[in-house]
C-alpha cells in the first residue's frame, strides 16, 4: 500500500475540479442552485501581502490562502476563497477578516499600478484609488472536516465580551462555514461532495449505511479522518470507479480495528466501535455517545462490547450502564 496523502494535499487536489469547487459555494449560499459554474472559474493568486504603518513603524503582513478561484458571473468578477480546517480554531473569524482585508488591499495596490494617474485629484492620490474604481467582491468559505462538531465562533461578535446595546454600534464580521461531517442541510449537487459528506457523517456519528458510494470518496474520507485502514480498504478500487455499500467497507475495516483496539486496550477506539454496534440495536443519541466516550475503564468497555448482542433496545443498555 502507498503512503496516505496529507488531508490538505488531498483536498487541494480534490478541488482542482472546478465543478466541485463551484458546487461547494453554491450549496453554501444558494441551496445548490447553479449560480457559480465550473466553466467560469479560473485560478487566482493565493498570496496576499501588504504593509501597514503603525506610528513610525511599517509592519509587513503576508498570508497565503488555501485555494482561490476567480469567477466571471455575468459582467461581474468574484474572488472565491476556500479555507480548509480539520481542527476547531477559536480565532477563525479574525483570520478570515485579515485574509479578506489583505485581498481588498491587494486590489487597491493593483489599481495604483494599472490606472492612469495623470488626471487623478488630490483626494484620489491620497486614497491611492480613483473615485469611480470598484473592487471585486471576495467571498470566503471555511470547509471544516474535523471529527468534533464545530463549536467555535462564526462571527466577530461571538468573540467579543459585548452586550446587546453595544452590538448595535460595534461592526460585526460574519464567517461562512460548512461543517462537512455534521451539518446535513447542504444541498450538494455534485456526487463526490454529497457522498463525502454522507461518509464523514456516518463515521463521526457512528451510524450504519447501506448506501452505495464511490470508493474514491471512501478513500478520501480515510485521508480526512486519518484512518489508514479505511484508506487502504477503499483505495484499491478508487481509481477504477468502483462503488460499494458503505457498511460493507466499514465492517471490513472495523473487523481489523476491533482486533487491534481490544488487543491494546484503547478506550476511545473500543468506545467508538461500541457505538457503531449499538446503532444496530437502536439510535445512539449525542448525549449517550458522549457518556460512552467518557468511559476510560477499558475492561468495562470491552464487557459492554462483548455483550452488545444481548440487548434488544438502547434503554436496556442505558440501564446496565447506569448500574455499572
Amino acid at each position: 500500500m502507498g503512503k496516505m496523502p496529507k488531508p490538505n494535499e488531498a483536498l487541494k487536489d480534490f478541488f482542482k475540479d472546478n465543478d466541485i469547487y463551484a458546487d461547494v459555494f453554491n450549496a453554501a449560499f444558494f441551496d445548490g442552485k447553479q449560480y457559480f459554474k465550473g466553466d467560469d472559474l479560473s485560478e487566482g493568486d493565493t498570496t496576499f501581502e501588504n504593509s501597514i504603518e503603525v506610528g513610525r513603524q511599517v509592519i509587513k503582513i503576508k498570508r497565503i490562502r488555501d485555494i482561490v478561484r476567480i469567477s466571471k458571473t455575468g459582467i461581474c468578477f468574484v474572488i472565491l476563497c476556500l479555507e480548509e480546517q480539520d481542527k476547531i480554531n477559536y480565532t477563525q473569524p479574525l483570520r478570515e477578516m485579515i485574509y479578506d482585508s489583505l485581498g481588498y488591499l491587494e486590489q487597491v495596490k493593483s489599481a495604483v499600478v494599472s490606472e492612469d494617474k495623470t488626471k487623478w485629484t488630490a483626494d484620489e492620490y491620497l486614497s491611492k484609488i480613483p473615485k469611480e474604481y470598484r473592487l471585486m467582491p471576495i467571498i470566503s468559505l471555511v470547509l471544516y472536516t474535523g471529527e468534533e462538531p464545530w463549536d467555535g465562533p462564526k462571527c466577530l461578535h461571538d468573540m467579543l465580551n459585548i452586550d446587546e446595546y453595544l452590538k448595535k454600534i460595534v461592526p460585526d464580521y460574519s464567517m461562512f462555514l460548512i461543517d462537512l461531517g455534521h451539518d446535513t442541510r447542504y444541498n450538494f449537487k455534485n456526487r463526490k461532495l454529497r457522498e463525502l459528506s454522507e461518509i464523514l457523517s456516518s463515521l463521526y456519528l457512528g451510524t450504519d449505511s447501506n448506501k452505495e458510494v464511490g470508493m474514491d470518496m471512501l478513500s478520501m474520507a480515510g485521508i480526512l479522518t486519518n484512518d489508514l485502514k479505511l484508506y487502504n480498504a477503499a483505495n484499491e478500487g478508487a481509481d477504477k470507479g468502483r462503488r460499494e455499500k458503505m457498511c460493507r467497507i466499514l465492517d471490513e475495516r472495523d473487523r481489523k480495528n476491533e482486533e487491534k483496539g481490544i488487543a491494546i486496550g484503547e478506550a476511545k477506539g473500543i468506545a467508538m466501535m461500541l457505538i457503531r454496534r449499538l446503532n444496530k440495536v437502536g439510535e445512539v443519541d449525542a448525549t449517550l455517545q458522549e457518556k460512552i466516550m467518557g468511559v476510560s475503564d477499558t475492561e468495562v468497555l470491552i464487557k459492554w462490547f462483548d455483550d452488545v448482542d444481548k440487548y434488544t433496545s438502547i434503554q436496556d443498555f442505558v440501564q446496565d450502564m447506569e448500574n455499572a
